[in-house]
């Protein structure tokens, strides 16, 4: 079992018997995702996929089928997953899941701890309105880093920040 919290050496050992084909099958968690490059992979089966966003599981799918080897990914999940993984299933595209997650899922927190969730901006929609949101930071950084600019706003930012206030 491949997880995390192992050490380096740990984690090497194990990797180390599966491509010297000592271990025929690797468990692991998703500390696979990134940066494994095993050419005879060429099944994956991901457990309780519901938990995972499009785009985790696309780079989970992207360990295998790294040949010419016929390869697969199964991911086990329930009826309530169904339209999601269809998707998955027809698509490889990383930008069209990214974009399915993003207006199913939401965002999550932009500073916080939570990877899914809707914002509860009140008149802007992340997935829509992308370039007032990219516009707005310019701005924002802009005003910023002009204090003579920022000091004669200071009156605008403190009614900005009240009338954005997320009322939890």
């Amino acid at each position: 079992m491949l997880h995390g919290k192992m050490t380096s050496n740990e984690k090497n050992n194990i990797l180390d018997h599966f491509l010297s084909r000592k271990k025929a099958i690797l468990v692991s968690t998703t500390v696979v995702e990134v940066g494994l490059d095993v050419k005879d992979a060429t099944m994956m089966v991901i457990f309780d996929g519901k938990y995972f966003g499009l785009s985790q599981l696309h780079q989970l799918r992207g360990r295998v089928g790294r040949s010419d080897i016929q390869s697969y990914c199964y991911v086990l999940s329930d009826d309530s997953d169904i339209e999601r993984l269809k998707l998955f299933s027809k698509t490889n595209d990383g930008f069209i899941l990214s974009e399915y997650d993003l207006s199913e899922r939401g965002p999550g927190e932009f500073i916080g701890v939570r990877q899914s969730g809707m914002i509860r901006f009140q008149y802007a929609d992340l997935g829509t309105d992308f370039d007032l949101f990219l516009t707005a930071k310019t701005d924002a950084l802009y005003i910023l880093n002009n204090p003579k600019i920022r000091d004669t706003y200071k009156q605008i930012h403190k009614d900005a920040l009240e009338s954005f206030e997320v009322k939890n």
